[in-house]
């Protein structure tokens, strides 16, 4: 977990430095979609109808604003260090719930 707290913000440093605040700001909430999934896929969550829609469109406008320039279709790799960033909060996430049900003493 220290590993992942301090890679996501490296990533997301690395995202902010090379691509502009409007393809950073919708792909950062892909923290959602990488949480409920990891937590579907290791933690064996169950995800509701509700959810998954959520998650379809969230992950649908993270790939429409990872292109710099959508004529063109132009991929930002800044974007991509953006969802890398939300990949290691949502493991993050899901290990300090596991941590979090524990008995501290």
């Amino acid at each position: 977990m220290i590993l992942l707290d301090i890679a996501a913000p490296i990533f997301l440093l690395l995202g902010l430095n090379s691509t502009s605040a409007a393809n950073t700001s919708l792909p950062n909430n892909f923290e959602i979609v990488a949480t409920a999934v990891i937590a579907l896929m290791i933690f064996k969550e169950k995800i509701s109808a509700r959810l998954w829609c959520g998650i379809v469109f969230v992950t649908l406008s993270c790939a429409l604003l990872s292109f710099e320039d959508i004529t063109s279709l132009q991929f930002s790799f800044g974007s991509l260090f953006v969802l890398l960033a939300g990949i290691c909060r949502g493991f993050e996430n899901n290990c300090t719930r596991k941590i979090s049900s524990k008995d501290p003493l």
